[in-house]
């Protein structure tokens, strides 16, 4: 999440400037999500690797992904445009 956060504040500037720079260590957001029905979703998920590839899709298909630094700011970009996270 903080590299998500760098990402935001180099490209979008200040309409970026709160995007939490922060995280939480695994085991205080365990604890909380005994409280908090948004975390609990997210449990499952805490200190697993999550990471992904697009290999498969570009050998089968040929498809190629967008750099990351771009889709995050233009995800950004649209939510701010629709009114959701201001």
């Amino acid at each position: 999440m903080a590299d998500i956060a760098r990402i935001l504040r180099d490209r979008m500037g200040e309409r970026a400037a709160k995007a939490p720079t922060r995280e939480l260590p695994v085991w205080l957001t365990r604890a909380l999500a005994t409280v908090n029905p948004e975390l609990r979703l997210l449990k499952h998920q805490l200190g697993r690797n999550l990471d992904a590839t697009s290999a498969k899709a570009e050998t089968l298909l040929g498809w190629k992904a967008r750099p990351i630094d771009e889709t995050i700011a233009d995800t950004a970009n649209s939510l701010l445009a629709h009114g959701i996270g201001t």
